[in-house]
């Protein structure tokens, strides 16, 4: 915003040079042209611009009207991360089964249970019943925990 001010201001300088004081150059005759166009002098409007920007800059602050970024929220200590269950493909069988052995061990918040459905194009559907929404976002989270730790077939 500053260096907009800047720009308004320094345009307005020139126009206000070439127009009063230097009437006979091809670029103040322009600007008589476009000033007679407009119907308004050109570097009072300028300066008008740039007055405007400059005190916006400094009159933002003052009336706390600065973007600001929210501050990170520390974790309470009450919300210990759950323990996610994994394991091991050491017991024979097909490894989803082991997946899905491992995700029945994870505890999910209320309100949030986990379904299999192996005929369906996605076979696991997280459902969040009448769930606040840091409790979703815990379930969300120990799902997407439990989904990094699967690993590829």
């Amino acid at each position: 915003m500053l260096r907009a001010a800047a720009f308004f201001g320094t345009a307005s300088a020139i126009s206000f040079y070439l127009l009063h004081f230097d009437r006979m150059s091809a670029p103040a005759l322009g600007l008589v042209e476009i000033e007679g166009i407009l119907g308004l002098s050109l570097a009072p409007m300028l300066g008008c611009a740039a007055l405007l920007l400059f005190s916006g800059s400094y009159l933002r602050p003052l009336f706390g009207q600065t973007p600001t970024r929210p501050a990170p929220r520390a974790r309470q200590p009450n919300q210990a991360v759950a323990h996610t269950s994994t394991f091991t493909s050491n017991t024979p069988g097909h490894w989803s089964d082991d997946a899905i052995a491992a995700a029945k061990e994870i505890s999910f918040p209320n309100g949030a249970r986990l379904t299999f459905d192996p005929s369906r194009p996605t076979p696991i559907h997280l459902h969040l019943e009448h769930a606040p929404p840091e409790r979703c976002k815990r379930a969300i989270s120990l799902l997407g925990q439990w989904i990094a730790g699967v690993p590829t077939p």
